[in-house]
Formats: C-alpha cells, structure tokens, sequence
C-alpha cells in the first residue's frame, strides 16, 4: 500500500467516524426547552380551494403569523369542539394567557380560567377584566411614548361573549380595543361562539376589524366532524373555505399543559412597597365584602394575603385578618 492510499484511508475513516459521533449525539440529545410548545416548522402550501392544510400546517398559520392572522375566531355549535382545538392552538403558541369564560366544566389544559363564583356572582371576572383593561391600556400608552414593548404575548380568550357582556360591561370595550390594534399591542384574541356575525364576537359598531379575525368553523355531523379555515386565495385574492386536517387535535389538547401560562398583572412600585413596608402607600375609596375574598381564595387556595389585598383594596389589617380567617374555616372544611 502506498503512502498516498493510506493518507486517503485516513481521512475517509475520520469522516465517518465524524459522521457516526454526530449522529449519536443527536440521538441522545435533550430536547431544548424552548422547543417545548412548538411544532416543527413545514413549508406553507400555497392557499387555493383545492388545499387541505395538515395540523401542522394551520397551527404555524394561526399562531406563526400574528401580523397577517393577529386574533381568531372559533366558530361552532355546542359540542363542536370549540375548547379542545382551542387548547391545542394554545398550547403551540407563545406567550402568556388568560381565559374568560361563562361556562363550567372545561379544564384548558390546566389553565384557571375566570368564569362565576361560588356565589354564583361574577366578581371575580370583573376584577380579572379590569386587570386586562389596565394591562391593554399600559402597553397603549408605552407604544404611544415610543418606548417600545418588550412585553410576552398575551392571548385574551373569550367564550361565549354574550354572556360574559351582560355580567361584565367592560368585556365589550376590551374586545373592541384589542380587536382594532391588539397586534400592535402583543395582544391576541381567541373567541369561542356560535356564530360568526360581529355582535356575536364583541365588534358590533367595529365591522373594520373583523378583517383582522381568521375564522375557522367546526361543523359536527351525525357521521363526522368537519373544520373549515377561511383563509385569502393566493391567486385570486378572495376568501375561501380551506379545509383543515384535525385528526391531531384531541391529543395534543389531552397533553397540553398550559398551567404555567397563567398571566399574571405587572405591579407597580407602589404596590410592592406597600408589601415591604406592610402598609398601604395609596388610598383607596372602594370597598370590598367577605364573599369577594372567600370566592378569592375558593378560585385559588395558595392565593397570597397581599395578592387578596391587591384585587380587591380596602383596609389592609381588615382583609388580611378575613384572609386568615377564610382559609382556617376552608381548611377545616
């Protein structure tokens, strides 16, 4: 064997070996965490009528694109499915969420959700509501100040809009407001309703806006469930119904894990020194009631004191006495 065989046996023999290294590491490897609520990335067919997107397809559409699709609209009658497709578009999305709900029963991945309260009130949700007004409003007038945002995405889900606007007034100015500039905003919004016309979807007196909703309708038959996503014709420029593959969907709503989603309202440097120095450093004019702190710690019973006070204002040394008082009686339950 001459010197110039053996040179080409070594290299050949170190590429491979190279190749082999690389592949079982890649085996082995953990996954990245922030691969964890993501799906692998397929190229985009081009929209037509003849198009039928695969789960993976539709997900990166809807949740990929929040410029061109920024908030959804699931459409269906009762039974259709609406929560559970709804989980599984969560559950590959980024960023926080909260969910606002007129109905009992859904687990959301385990997600709380604000819906009625024990004492069958919707205190709660108001309270949650007038957090997200809030919320909305701060990124507002930070893009208003050319500050920029820096902010997570924040996914406002909504089921059964009719219901939760005759509890709670303020849900129609939310929906609106985000509706209209959400994108700019990082703010994104689910509706979950039976029907597609603006009012059913909070945008009555904002048709504009509904442009910036995607709808997929979810129609169940005796033999079959069929889901629909309308989406623009690339060559036509016209909306069209594109049928969507969600064979995937059941499971990947059943493996979904959303409950460190939970958004949570940024406090204010008054507020934590409030906490640090346990004293109130703001006056408060309103008023609060037991059923309002018991409904509180029943929603969530690791809830804190000052988180407590927080929600719901008052005297400090009152609410904070009740709180104890609230969870010793429900401990004992």
């Amino acid at each position: 064997m001459d010197g110039n065989t053996l040179i080409t046996l070594i290299i050949a023999g170190f590429v491979v070996g190279t190749y082999a290294r690389d592949k079982v590491r890649n085996v082995f490897k953990k996954p990245r965490a922030d691969k964890e609520n993501t799906i692998e990335k397929v190229p985009l067919p081009a929209i037509t009528p003849d198009t039928v997107l695969s789960t993976q397809e539709w997900l990166q559409i809807i949740n990929d694109q929040p410029d061109k699709y920024p908030h959804i609209a699931i459409v269906g009658g009762s039974g259709s499915g609406k929560t559970t497709i709804g989980t599984a578009i969560l559950a590959h999305r980024k960023g926080q969420v909260v969910i606002f709900s007129a109905k009992e029963g859904d687990t959301w991945a385990g997600l709380p959700y604000y819906g009625i309260d024990i004492d069958a009130t919707y205190t709660t949700m108001r309270a949650a509501l007038a957090s997200i007004d809030t919320e909305v409003k701060r990124r507002l007038v930070a893009t208003k100040q050319h500050k920029g945002l820096t902010d997570d995405w924040l996914t406002v889900v909504v089921d059964d809009f009719s219901t939760l606007l005759k509890e709670a007034p303020i849900a129609a100015d939310i929906v609106k407001l985000v509706a209209r500039i959400g994108r700019a905003l990082r703010v994104r919004l689910i509706m979950l309703t039976d029907s597609q016309n603006v009012k059913a979807i909070g945008l009555e007196g904002e048709g504009e806006s509904r442009s910036n909703f995607v709808f997929i309708n979810l129609r169940k038959t005796a033999k079959e469930r069929k889901a629909v996503i309308k989406l623009e014709d690339e060559l036509t420029g016209d909306k069209v119904d594109v049928p969507m593959d969600t064979g995937l969907v059941k499971a990947l709503a059943d493996r979904a894990q959303l409950s460190h989603r939970q958004w949570k309202a940024p406090r204010d440097r008054n507020e934590e020194l409030s906490d640090l120095l346990g004293i109130s450093t703001t006056g408060f004019t309103g008023s609060y009631t037991g059923s309002t702190i018991e409904n509180l710690i029943a929603y969530n019973p690791d809830i804190s004191a000052n988180e407590v006070h927080r929600q719901v204002g008052g005297n400090r040394q009152d609410v904070l006495r009740k709180v104890k008082q609230t969870k010793r009686q429900q401990a004992l339950t």
